[in-house]
């Protein structure tokens, strides 16, 4: 083969090669962005759209239906789920996998343009988002106080806290949860209105026109020119007072004769809550290329100076880190490659004897799994599960090549031929078998990656990092173990008594020598009754297929990560406070529990908006301290919040929800007539039924 020829003529230029592997692969390593699962565009578009105030029929009618006649006439729609509850219309639109999300959703806000110019004004924009798994908060922080109010608290952190987090590298958002913001309140006294004949828009127009800034111009000299700006802001709150809302026979009347200024806060739109405990809580989100330990750790460098600054009494507390899970999983399976590569050094060693013969092949490893790391990061992948999972696959494939291709050679040595010569011919004899069972199995993992659906995006980045790690194998194969095996010979010099490790080594030949015997027994019976070895074959192969139906099947198996998430929700009129209580009443049950250590509770959060949607995190003992797995928990709370009246239970499942969504393995969908539709039809039945009472009625004549 010329790749050998060349490889063992020039040693210096495949060493360079193969240190240029590793080179390049350390670089990828340090650059490649960590997740836990592939970044898999998923064709989900969601569009918010509120309206404060406004009844889930209104919402129905004014807003989720007008939407959808629009969004129906898109190509590449697949189906469209609506919900429509009190002040907030969601949907989302499903669209084909060819379809990408970014061409989806703004093929979506072109449709929905025209209609929503037409929407009245209280009614506000839609807001129109991509699904991203990875797009929920990477780190939640709960701040807590003894000595201040929850206003003051809020306020506290939205201007000393949410400044400081934004400046830390790879953050896209920070949001907070239940926060009280201040809130200047104009009671008016209608009586007083009526008295001084003045109406309710008079006030409201004065509050718009009067507490302005804008820009008077500029003001020109002869060196200078000078801008001018109107400032009518109100600095102090009860300034509002002295505002003239109306004059009356030439006295000015003031709103703090029809009012009262009160300097309050605004009714709380969101909750959180710690251990039962009110808190405020705020999110950290990441950009969309950021990495996510990365991003974790410059925010907790960012928290360490903010705890340093805190105020006396007050404390915070990091609930959710998205990064432990991610570092764990990676850490076992770094922890799984590399007890792989060991073992089959060790196991290579045992059959070969020979420690010259294991470095040779077992140079393979390191080299073609740098090699692969350079690749994948070349073709924008990134440090992930599946990734990971290939190549730990792959740690048994990479060596094959290189302990067959050494075998030869050193055969072909002991045949007498130098070691240049025995390099050259045992790596051409043996190197079409090698490439057919290379090739083999790239033509069984390739195809992986091109599967169709969701389950073929997640693999994709799998099958390519198996077959390129084969392939990078074959190549090493190929050019670094025919060039070692020519100019790092062996020395045949038979030592005068063999010493410890050498009886090792002959004791498990002898072994292996014996157990070949009954290999070659095995197979002479084999050859001897072929009839029955093929139907023993046959018999396995539909034994296997028959067991398969035994075994369940999923998309991911649920990780034990000891936390579980528990969503429901209140009545669709449900105020904040009532959907606070029933939290309250659902941490305190889940809390008699000994499993649990810590609950957090959130209502109307990013993901789960609405005042009536209740979101808990519930975190139990490691799966090492308990004895019931995660789902036996998961069926006991449910159990447990059966007694609860006034919720429904929506989930209660693992808290790693990014490749599922949330959603449910079983989902029905029931289809009938509009609602307006269905009322109109319920009176029209109502109505008829009377009319046929009062004409069965006996008549009074």
């Amino acid at each position: 083969m010329w790749l050998t020829r060349i490889s063992v003529k020039y040693p210096v230029f495949t060493i360079m090669m193969m240190l240029s592997l590793m080179v390049l692969g350390l670089a990828s390593w340090q650059r490649m962005s960590v997740e836990e699962f592939p970044d898999v565009d998923f064709p989900f578009v969601v569009i918010h759209t509120t309206y404060p105030g406004a009844s889930p029929e209104t919402i129905e009618s004014e807003i989720t239906k007008k939407m959808e006649d629009q969004i129906n006439t898109i190509s590449g729609l697949k189906q469209v789920i609506s919900q429509s509850s009190e002040g907030l219309s969601t949907i989302i639109v499903e669209f084909n996998l060819d379809v990408p999300s970014a061409v989806a959703a703004q093929d979506i806000r072109d449709k929905i343009t025209p209609v929503t110019a037409e929407f009245r004004d209280e009614i506000q924009d839609p807001v129109v988002e991509r699904y991203d798994p990875t797009a929920s908060a990477i780190m939640s922080i709960v701040f807590e106080s003894k000595t201040q109010s929850l206003r003051e608290l809020s306020t506290y952190i939205d201007q000393k806290v949410v400044p400081e987090l934004q400046t830390v590298s790879g953050v896209g958002a920070v949001n907070l949860l239940g926060d009280s913001q201040r809130q200047i309140r104009i009671v008016i006294d209608p009586y007083k209105l009526q008295s001084y004949g003045i109406g309710i828009d008079q006030v409201i127009n004065t509050l718009k026109s009067e507490n302005i800034e804008v820009p008077g111009g500029t003001l020109k000299q002869a060196n200078s020119e000078l801008v001018v700006e109107i400032k009518s802001k109100i600095i102090h709150p009860y300034g509002f007072g002295d505002l003239i809302v109306a004059t009356k026979n030439g006295t000015p009347i003031f709103l703090k004769q029809v009012a009262t200024v009160e300097d309050s806060q605004a009714e709380l739109e969101s909750s959180a809550f710690l251990n039962g405990n009110p808190a405020v809580s705020v999110d950290v989100l990441r950009n969309s290329d950021s990495n996510i330990i990365q991003v974790v750790d410059g925010t907790y460098k960012a928290l360490a100076k903010i705890e340093k600054q805190l105020p006396q009494g007050v404390s915070a507390k990091v609930v959710v880190d998205s990064s432990q899970s991610i570092r764990g999983s990676i850490r076992d399976v770094t922890r799984t490659i590399l007890e792989g590569a060991v073992l089959a050094v060790l196991i290579v060693l045992l059959f070969l004897g020979s420690f010259r013969s294991t470095i040779i092949t077992g140079m393979t490893l390191p080299i073609s799994l740098l090699g692969t790391l350079a690749m994948i990061w070349a073709f924008g992948f990134s440090i992930n599960m599946m990734t990971l999972l290939a190549l730990s696959l792959s740690i048994g494939l990479l060596i094959d090549d290189a302990i067959v291709v050494r075998e030869n050679i050193v055969r072909h040595a002991d045949m007498g031929k130098d070691h240049v010569t025995a390099a050259l011919d045992g790596t051409k004899e043996i190197g079409l078998a090698v490439l057919a069972t290379t090739l083999t199995i790239v033509a069984v993992f390739l195809p992986v990656a091109f599967m169709g659906g969701i389950i073929g995006r997640f693999f994709y980045q799998f099958g390519v990092t198996v077959s390129t790690a084969v392939l990078i194998s074959m190549f090493v194969s190929f050019t670094l173990d025919p060039m070692l095996s020519a100019h790092w010979t062996d020395r045949h010099q038979q030592a005068p008594k063999p010493n410890l490790l050498q009886r090792f080594f002959d004791a498990i030949a002898r072994q292996i020598d014996r157990l070949t015997q009954l290999y070659e027994y095995l197979l002479k019976l084999a050859l001897r009754f072929r009839l029955l070895t093929l139907a023993i074959a046959i018999a396995s192969l539909f034994g296997a297929l028959a067991l398969s139906e035994m075994i369940g099947t999923e998309f991911v198996p649920t990780p034990d990560k000891a936390q579980i998430r528990i969503k429901f929700e209140t009545p669709v009129n449900a105020s904040l406070e009532y959907s606070q209580a029933k939290l309250l009443q659902v941490e305190q049950i889940l809390r008699q529990h000994p499993e649990v250590l810590g609950t957090y509770g959130v209502i109307n959060s990013a993901t789960d908006r609405g005042k009536n949607h209740v979101s808990l995190r519930v975190t139990v003992t490691p799966r090492q301290q308990r004895e019931q797995t995660l789902i036996q928990l998961n069926n006991e709370f449910r159990d447990r919040l059966k007694s609860i009246a006034g919720i429904s239970v929506t989930s209660v499942a693992s808290a790693d929800e990014n490749v599922s969504g949330g959603q449910k393995p079983i989902m029905i969908s029931i289809r009938g007539p509009a609602y307006r539709d269905w009322e109109t039809d319920r009176k029209s039945t109502r109505l008829n039924s009377s009319h046929l009472k009062l004409s069965r009625m006996p008549s009074s004549a």
